[in-house]
């Protein structure tokens, strides 16, 4: 994913070209960024643009909670309290290109098929492995989730149909100056010494068609679509497989906490589902849930495990039971 600079001349300061962003796509959610359409097509599809919010902080605590609170200050409170710059919410040049590296890439490595000149060790095709070993601590850990070995053969029968699917858009990154902030106001800051804030514009393949986040279907519409179910399973088992390798969660935490706060893979709006071609993507590349951080971490209240990885268990679980025989060739 190479960085780039849209555009010849800027619109204010912003690397980015005037009339390039279009409307916002999506109105009151991301407490992190914001989606814009595009005026443009980036190759031969289209695409969407993150821009990194970098004004005032929204906590996704519950929507008609309106509270706005300082974002550089939330985020150095942030840092403080976690120990750790992994979920810092200030958009920095440090902070986006530590994001990239350690966070997008990551993810990458799980949620799309491995590069065959790729050297590293592939994880799917070690969940494949385990999957086909009854003794393997995965094979045991599903059989004792799901009730019985039968099951966990099933499931393994599961993410080997889905294994090489993609469940990442591609991405170009941008880093620059905000694009609501003139130039007036820069040469201010700049003249007296003070911080001048930059942001990111994170431009991704848009997911088109009938779209819905994993959040609105109930359990009818999963039900009616075993395909999109078993895509769901392998992405929950890709999940899982990051998190026991490296400790890091990816963000499928409630679009509002206090509702949904024991559930942290159902009700997620970071999870996106194309109803016409039951395709399944996972949106937000940049924010991971270390199980180190403190506080929250294994060696303090171990939220990370307790609510994340347990949230990923339970979907596994249910999704298996929600599966259709008779619309699904999967299961007898």
């Amino acid at each position: 994913m190479a960085v780039k600079n849209f555009g010849q001349k800027p619109i204010k300061c912003s690397p980015i070209k005037e009339g390039v962003i279009k409307e916002k796509v999506n109105e009151g959610k991301g407490s992190h960024s914001q989606v814009f359409d595009l005026n443009i097509r980036i190759g031969e599809k289209e695409h969407v643009v993150k821009v990194g919010e970098w004004r005032n902080y929204r906590p996704p605590i519950i929507k008609a909670l309106k509270i706005s609170l300082s974002r550089r200050t939330v985020d150095k409170a942030v840092t403080w309290v976690l120990g750790t710059k992994s979920v810092g919410v200030y958009p920095t040049p440090e902070s986006t290109k530590r994001a990239y590296k350690e966070e997008y890439k990551l993810i990458k490595k799980y949620l799309s098929p491995a590069d065959k000149d790729n050297s590293e060790k592939d994880p799917r095709q070690e969940l494949s492995d385990d999957f086909k070993n009854p003794q393997s601590e995965l094979f045991k850990k599903m059989q004792s989730l799901l009730g019985d070995e039968e099951s966990a053969h099933k499931l393994g029968e599961i993410f080997e149909r889905h294994k090489n699917d993609d469940f990442l858009k591609d991405e170009q990154l941008v880093i620059g100056l905000p694009r609501d902030l003139s130039k007036e106001k820069i040469d201010r800051l700049r003249n007296k010494g003070k911080h001048v804030p930059s942001t990111y514009y994170i431009f991704q393949e848009k997911v088109t068609g009938d779209v819905a986040c994993l959040s609105e279907l109930n359990d009818e519409d999963l039900k009616s679509r075993s395909l999109v179910t078993e895509k769901l399973i392998t992405l929950a088992l890709l999940q899982r497989k990051m998190y026991k390798d490296t400790g890091k969660l990816m963000d499928t935490r409630p679009d509002e906490l206090i509702k949904s706060r024991l559930e942290w893979f159902q009700k997620t709006d970071n999870i996106l589902v194309d109803k016409n071609t039951n395709k399944v993507f996972f949106i937000d590349t940049r924010w991971l849930w270390d199980s180190k951080t403190r506080f929250i971490g294994k060696n303090w209240l171990n939220l990370i495990d307790h609510l994340g990885r347990k949230s990923v268990d339970r979907a596994i679980k249910k999704y298996v039971g929600l599966l259709n025989p008779a619309s699904s060739p999967l299961i007898k």
